[in-house]
């Protein structure tokens, strides 16, 4: 039988949106580890029983170091599978079995090495089920959600909802910590691809997710609205992978030319612009200088 951990990181999170979460996958899994990247509190949590351990962090070391730590302790414990979750996520009751089962059936045919099976989910913000962008070989194209592909291969999985083996860890490495939060999940998903791995999105398993803040509705685009601090990290990451020479050249030239993008569209149409433009050249000159971590 094989062993699955769920790995749950949190910070300030909403308690109720968190107990939901937690209460979601709690059936699902062997056990859930949460580690807390320094929340102010967490009184309220459900956590009343052996099968959730919690780790309080001294500080936020941001979202891929909390996730190593959690994968550590998995490998150590003998997972044979991690599930990564986020504190507002919410799943289907099949959604680990029906993963596993992908998982497990992909693995089984000749020439795929699987590096993440991860789920579809609806934003909460908008109530539509997310698009996937993917390298035709041309360029990075979108392709919108069809229910009649139960499962389609993708270039990386959202972190949320995501089924890893623990042994692929051996070969293509844990999360890139200096990143600390955004496009985490797709750094690892292209990185897992260079080692000849693919990865694939379950279109029967939706869970429930929420990006951003809200969305704004900009010239027939949703575009997510996040607090100021992360417009930094979106535009010095990618910067940080478009200078990434390891990695898959158009995704490379997709991170460059989507922060000329973001700039003028969170300087003009978001709220706090002087704060998000303070932040996003921090985030260019941080990213051409190769600085990493927290801001």
């Amino acid at each position: 039988m094989e062993k699955i951990i769920a790995i749950l990181v949190t910070y300030n999170p909403d308690i109720e949106k968190l107990n939901a979460a937690i209460a979601s996958i709690t059936h699902q899994v062997d056990q859930i580890v949460i580690i807390d990247n320094h929340s102010k509190s967490l009184s309220g949590v459900r956590i009343n029983d052996q099968k959730k351990i919690i780790e309080k962090l001294d500080s936020n070391m941001g979202i891929a170091f909390a996730q190593n730590i959690g994968i550590s302790r998995a490998i150590k414990h003998n997972a044979d599978y991690v599930f990564f979750m986020d504190q507002d996520s919410v799943f289907d009751g099949y959604t680990v079995k029906t993963l596993l089962q992908n998982h497990k059936r992909l693995s089984g045919k000749d020439n795929i090495k699987v590096g993440v099976v991860g789920v579809a989910y609806k934003d909460t913000n908008n109530k539509f089920v997310n698009h996937i962008w993917r390298d035709n070989g041309h360029k990075i194209e979108k392709i919108l959600f069809t229910p009649q592909d139960s499962i389609v291969e993708v270039d990386f999985s959202i972190s949320s909802g995501s089924l890893f083996a623990t042994n692929v860890f051996d070969t293509v490495g844990l999360m890139d910590a200096g990143l600390f939060i955004d496009l985490v999940d797709i750094e690892w998903g292209l990185r897992a691809q260079n080692y000849g791995y693919k990865n694939f999105q379950v279109n029967q398993c939706i869970m429930q997710h929420t990006i951003g803040e809200k969305k704004i509705n900009l010239f027939g685009r949703h575009i997510s609205v996040h607090k100021p601090i992360r417009n930094y990290y979106l535009i010095r990451n990618s910067i940080i992978l478009f200078k990434r020479k390891n990695l898959n050249r158009r995704w490379r030239m997709h991170f460059f030319k989507r922060t000329f993008l973001f700039f003028p569209i969170y300087s003009l149409f978001v709220e706090e612009r002087k704060k998000r433009i303070h932040y996003m050249l921090k985030g260019f000159w941080d990213g051409f200088h190769n600085r990493t971590g927290h801001f």
